[in-house]
């Protein structure tokens, strides 16, 4: 499939966020060399694109200011986005993550309704839950429709809905991960505000990063919000309140790290949501307690993450492969000049190899730079090159215009060596083009 970039509303609303810098006519933006650290935002359950774009630009304004002051740094705020597919299916994933987390055996449809619940099959029960729901249309009129054959076609949905959380929840770990890896390659710091679900794909993300590049730990830092996880990634700090329900009820069926918070400002100055969990009135207001520990997080991070070395180059076209614990995965890459560029050539006519990894993990890095990209077709593939079992690989694109595509995962049955070399697995295709006003445009399938 073809997919064309474009300023969404949800990019237009980032770039807003982020420092104004300009857009050549190359399609790459420019910017002052400074130190760079980027500031996520990784969301909980149930969060649109718009949702985590609202607590992100509480973030940025909360801290922005006081950042500007800091010379030769630059601080860009974007989402590390959780895609929702409804509460249910939501919940569900938390589940699976949960069950990979701590080795339980398979969670089933009965339990995880209870958790979404309260109760696993009470007719009343569930009534009176609807009732009490602020954050849903006419929930009277909802409540009055179930009956045991509503709930019986709900946990039948729950069921249907588990292998769509499975293929979800890989598409958001491999985005995540590649973004961070990206980041760290071109020596950029990362921060990363983690809130209740946000903190399971969080940990995953990190700790998979680490694993490839040990180093990498010192320079990546994570600010866990009620989480559901029972533990931290990288020795990071996390609160959450004693009275968060939603932590709560999970810690009835799954292993939790304890609260550590009262975030309670008594009856009559407690503003929060009724469940105590959400990011901005449970959390992150800044007259609760919790907001203090959040800010003490924070800025230790911006004062004391060194920035990591920088590895790859980035410009108009870069392409980051990675993969498992196999020896060696080979990233090539075809120019529409007809170069070939590969580990055994690795400068192109406008690009070039310039990260190289033989000792598993990756990453492998081709650029093209911003100066010297070209018009036509940039063709992005793979080689399993050396291994002893199948490994699983993956490309990531990026793009000068600070476009992300989502990365693509490919499982390699068996090494072929040279032999493969000549006939890659394309994965990509960037097809580089002029628009009627002279600006390089950017297709990518």
């Amino acid at each position: 499939m073809k997919t064309k970039l474009s300023l969404t509303a949800s990019v237009l609303l980032t770039a807003l966020l982020s420092t104004p810098i300009a857009q050549a006519a190359n399609g790459c933006l420019t910017a002052p060399d400074e130190n760079i650290t980027k500031i996520y935002f990784a969301n909980g359950v149930a969060n649109t694109e718009a949702d985590a774009l609202h607590s992100l630009a509480y973030i940025k304004s909360a801290y922005r200011w006081d950042l500007a002051d800091r010379d030769d740094e630059r601080y860009e705020f974007n989402t590390a986005y959780n895609y929702t597919q409804g509460a249910v299916a939501d919940i569900i994933e938390v589940f699976k993550q949960k069950k990979d987390e701590v080795g339980l055996e398979g969670i089933n449809a009965e339990q995880l309704f209870w958790l979404i619940w309260r109760q696993k099959t009470s007719v009343d029960f569930v009534k009176s839950a609807i009732r009490a729901m602020t954050d849903i249309p006419n929930p009277d009129a909802i409540a009055d429709r179930i009956d045991e054959s509503v709930l019986a076609e709900l946990f039948s949905t729950i069921e249907e809905k588990e292998a769509a959380v499975i293929s979800d929840r890989e598409r958001v770990n491999a985005a995540h991960e590649s973004t961070y890896n990206a980041d760290l390659i071109s020596g950029k710091r990362v921060i990363v505000f983690a809130h209740s679900q946000g903190n399971l794909f969080t940990n995953e993300a990190v700790r998979t990063v680490i694993l490839g590049k040990p180093e990498r730990a010192k320079s990546i830092g994570v600010v866990n919000i009620a989480t559901p996880a029972n533990s931290v990634v990288n020795q990071s700090p996390y609160v959450t309140a004693y009275d968060d329900r939603v932590i709560g009820a999970l810690r009835l069926l799954q292993p939790v790290l304890e609260s550590n918070l009262d975030n309670d400002l008594g009856l009559i100055d407690d503003n929060r949501d009724w469940l105590n969990h959400s990011f901005i009135p449970g959390y992150f207001d800044q007259e609760l307690p919790s907001r203090a520990v959040i800010d003490d997080a924070f800025w230790s991070y911006v004062d004391n993450l060194p920035y990591p070395g920088i590895e790859a180059g980035e410009g108009a076209i870069r392409a980051s492969l990675t993969w498992g614990e196999q020896k060696d995965v080979d990233l090539h890459a075809f120019e529409p000049n007809g170069s070939h560029v590969y580990y055994v050539n690795t400068m192109g006519v406008s690009g070039k190899l310039d990260v190289d990894d033989r000792s598993q993990y990756g990453p492998e890095n081709y650029v093209v730079a911003c100066e010297d990209v070209e018009l036509g077709t940039y063709e992005i593939g793979l080689n399993y090159f050396s291994g002893s079992a199948p490994a699983n690989a993956k490309i990531s694109i990026f793009l000068g215009n600070n476009e992300t595509v989502t990365p693509k995962t490919v499982t390699l049955s068996e090494p072929l060596g040279r032999s493969g070399d000549a006939s890659p697995q394309i994965l990509f295709r960037v097809n580089v083009s002029e628009d009627e006003s002279g600006q390089i445009t950017y297709d990518v399938e």
